[in-house]
């Protein structure tokens, strides 16, 4: 698996490059892989409101001001797959998540609460990863 996540990385790197000036604070790509395959790939979008009609509420996480939640890497990742396959059996595929900060290095892109909850309610991946602040990859346990 070690040799898919090189090229997941490399793929999300080639990716910042081209979004740079307008990513926002961090960059997330989350990809959808049944094996080694990628199957799609979502891009967070600040521009783009968070789909309530599809995903539920988001649930904003401040106390204070106003957060407008922009669409995240995983439900952009479903999204896009559930155009592309017709029914598709999440329990054969896996999700990684990555993040690359401001400074171009991997960090800690562990799924948020909202989509967390949104995953686990209405999506049952086989397995879940996503990079840490070590530059290496960690795994969820559903």
């Amino acid at each position: 698996m070690s040799k898919s996540f090189d090229n997941l990385v490399k793929y999300s790197f080639e990716e910042y490059e081209k979004a740079a000036p307008n990513h926002g604070r961090c960059f997330h790509v989350s990809f959808i892989l049944h094996g080694s395959r990628i199957l799609t790939c979502g891009i967070n979008n600040y521009n783009q409101q968070h789909l309530i009609h599809k995903f539920g509420a988001f649930e904003a996480r401040y106390r204070y001001g106003y957060y407008h939640p922009g669409r995240h890497s995983e439900i952009e990742a479903i999204k896009k797959i559930n155009k592309c396959i017709f029914k598709p059996d999440y329990t054969k595929y896996n999700l990684v998540n990555l993040r690359i900060n401001r400074n171009g290095k991997l960090a800690l892109s562990c799924p948020c609460a909202n989509c967390m909850r949104i995953i686990s309610e209405k999506y049952h991946f086989k397995r879940i990863y996503f990079t840490t602040d070590h530059e290496e990859f960690g795994q969820l346990k559903i």
